[in-house]
């Protein structure tokens, strides 16, 4: 497509047989098979522009049959890109449990509205009974929902068992996280998402925090919420479409291979390694705190707050009992209700 130089603009030429010409349409130099926009000189009779586009199958009265579909050895033509292959928003969420997330769903369902799940949501589970469970609740899609054990093998402990923090299931399960990524990317790779945000299903979306995450997107490649002095990876986004991302994503996945070692400090380790790769970004603590910030420090105001996380407590209960307390989680409702 050549482009001409008109002083300060620079034009383009849109591909012919893409679109064509009216005159090109009427000459029958247009192949209609990879047409796109057939241009109607508008200086002609109305009446006559119909007609003529009516026979080429190119206009259709209210009341027409559709007209046929194209072959299926149709493609789009030289230099105008395929159509993604499906939508999503520009910041997808991805998610990890092994047991029934049904009270972290329905809060980011108050958050962002379950309408916008399938656009914007990945959740990974472990085992068949916790994808049952998801989807008897109806709070979220069957097509939202992903294979876990990507990459390894799990064995039914890991579907269903509660484990201590940097305890060896805890470990292999967090070895996950960055296979999990991996593969996120790589199933949104022709589609608009600019970025995917890793969430731990501890993290309570109070408010809809696309906007403030679509807003870091194309800046940054990695940006993380805080913990204490480290980046915390249960709450971290990256960039889709950057190199450096996957080389460092996929080194650490290697690292935590073994399974034996706690992927936060891996995490850290490598992101002071590769420091001067990457564009690293710490999320703001006033709208994505950490326990101890929300619950301790009180660095950030209830009316900021977009994304809670209890990582500061260790187990279940300890960390469900916190948000109760300050009226940040509820009982999941019965699924008719939710």
């Amino acid at each position: 497509m050549p482009a001409e130089d008109t002083g300060s603009l620079q034009t383009l030429l849109l591909p012919r047989p893409a679109f064509p010409s009216y005159k090109e349409t009427l000459d029958g130099a247009a192949e209609k098979t990879q047409a796109l926009v057939l241009g109607a000189d508008l200086s002609a009779p109305l009446e006559a522009v119909r007609s003529t586009l009516t026979k080429i199958s190119a206009w259709q009265q209210p009341d027409s049959p559709p007209p046929p579909p194209l072959p299926r050895s149709v493609s789009a033509p030289r230099g105008v890109a395929p159509a993604p292959k499906q939508l999503t928003s520009r910041v997808v969420i991805l998610s990890f449990t092994n047991r029934g997330a049904l009270n972290w769903l329905w809060h980011l369902d108050r958050a962002i509205g379950r309408a916008r799940f399938p656009t914007t949501l990945r959740m990974y589970v472990v085992g068949d009974e916790t994808r049952q469970a998801l989807v008897s609740s109806g709070l979220i899609p069957a097509e939202c929902i992903r294979d876990g054990s990507v990459g390894t093998t799990l064995d039914a402990s890991h579907s269903s068992k509660g484990f201590h923090y940097d305890s060896p299931g805890f470990n292999k399960l967090a070895a996950q996280r960055p296979r999990i990524i991996l593969h996120a990317i790589k199933e949104l790779e022709r589609t608009a998402a600019e970025a995917v945000v890793y969430c731990d299903v501890d993290a309570v979306w109070k408010r809809d925090a696309l906007p403030a995450l679509e807003r870091l997107a194309p800046t940054h490649d990695i940006a993380g919420s805080r913990d204490d002095y480290l980046v915390c990876t249960g709450f971290v986004m990256f960039r889709t479409r950057s190199a450096d991302v996957i080389s460092f994503l996929s080194e650490w996945e290697e690292k935590l291979s073994t399974g034996s070692k706690v992927n936060q400090y891996v995490f850290n380790e490598l992101l002071k390694a590769q420091a001067r790769k990457l564009s690293i970004q710490r999320l703001p603590h006033e709208q994505f705190p950490s326990g101890l910030e929300y619950f301790h420090k009180r660095r950030t105001h209830n009316a900021t707050a977009l994304v809670i996380h209890a990582n500061y407590f260790q187990g279940q209960a300890a960390k469900r009992g916190k948000l109760k307390e300050a009226g940040l989680w509820q009982d999941v409702p019965h699924a008719s209700q939710a």
